[in-house]
């Protein structure tokens, strides 16, 4: 998949513990593993890489998989597969029926919730699969969240934000790894900081893992927490 499948997180310095990136794909029928992807398109914006297997030359069957850049791998996000080459196309706008990951209700999905929002706006994420917890106080407590979500077997967490979330969780010392992308454009305005509210009890100190340069000049970076 030229620089995107073969790309190494090098750690600056050391060149000699560089990795393959890992790319989420399936086979099978489960999730697993992979460091390549047949015939792969990316698409920057989205951080996406869509790739499709022909099983045979008339193109009536095969896989489709879509995959998104985390910071850290590409992890896998919907797969069409096609079994039967029986004639019928199979392509990208015609892929829907034929998909086999996620199944309904079948993915893990989480999300945190303060009290005071009422039952219709909770009961739209719950038909949508999603396990809410839901805080009282009106105040969303890292340690409490992360317990609750590994009673539920999800230990590995990826926090989107927002800055307050990210700030207390750079505070109570629950933040391991950081991914920060830098897109060559500017736009003026006034912004926000990747966290807000108070200062931090301490400086947090993060050490580079690896960096990746897209086709487009957009910087992946990675950090881990100094301990």
């Amino acid at each position: 998949m030229r620089r995107w499948s073969r790309a190494a997180p090098v750690p600056l310095g050391q060149p000699q513990g560089a990795e393959l990136l890992a790319i989420q794909s399936w086979k099978d029928g489960r999730i697993q593993t992979a460091y390549n992807v047949t015939s792969p398109a990316f698409d920057a914006k989205t951080r996406t890489i869509s790739a499709t297997y022909k099983a045979r030359a008339a193109g009536d069957c095969g896989t489709i998989q879509e995959m998104k850049w985390t910071g850290w791998h590409f992890r896998l996000l919907n797969v069409w597969s096609k079994d039967r080459c029986d004639g019928e196309p199979f392509e990208w706008d015609s892929r829907e029926k034929w998909q086999v990951f996620p199944r309904r209700g079948h993915e893990p999905n989480s999300k945190e919730s303060t009290s005071g929002h009422d039952d219709a706006s909770l009961a739209a994420f719950r038909d949508h699969g999603a396990d809410l917890l839901v805080a009282t106080g009106g105040i969303i407590d890292p340690d409490w969240v992360l317990s609750a979500l590994a009673e539920r077997q999800l230990r590995r967490v990826l926090c989107e934000g927002g800055p307050s979330v990210h700030r207390d969780l750079l505070a109570a010392g629950r933040l391991d790894e950081l991914s920060l992308t830098l897109a060559p454009s500017a736009v003026g305005g006034v912004g926000h900081r990747s966290t807000a509210g108070d200062a931090l009890p301490e400086r947090a100190d993060f050490d580079l893992t690896f960096l990746l340069l897209g086709e487009d000049q957009t910087v992946f970076t990675s950090y881990r927490r100094r301990r």
